[in-house]
C-alpha cells in the first residue's frame, strides 16, 4: 500500500470515530484543556462510564492521550494536524 493510501485510510479512521456527536463535543472540550473524566463528564452532563467508553475509543484510535498526574488520569490531544483540523471546525461550528 502506497503512503498516500495509508494516509487516506488513517485519516477516514480518525474522522470515522469523530463521526459521534458526543465524542466530536468532548474532542472539542479536550482541545482547550487536559481534562480527567470527571471533569469530562460534568461539564458535557453525561455519566462518567460513557465517558469512559467514548474516551477508551478515542484513545485506541490515537485521538487522544492519557497522562498520569498521580491518582488522576487526565486526557488531551496532542497532534498539531488533529488540533488545527478540530480548531476550524470549531470555528465553523460557532459561526453557524
Amino acid at each position: 500500500m502506497s503512503q498516500a493510501k495509508k494516509s487516506l485510510k488513517d485519516a477516514a479512521k480518525v474522522l470515522a470515530k469523530l463521526s459521534h456527536p458526543l465524542r466530536l463535543e468532548l474532542v472539542l472540550m479536550l482541545i482547550e484543556n487536559r481534562c480527567c473524566v470527571k471533569e469530562i463528564g460534568g461539564n458535557l452532563e453525561l455519566a462518567q462510564a460513557t465517558v469512559s467508553q467514548h474516551l477508551k475509543q478515542l484513545r485506541e484510535s490515537g485521538i487522544v492521550v492519557d497522562n498520569r498526574k498521580g491518582n488522576t488520569v487526565e486526557y488531551c490531544i496532542e497532534d498539531p494536524w488533529l488540533i488545527d483540523l478540530l480548531n476550524h471546525l470549531k470555528s465553523k461550528i460557532e459561526l453557524a
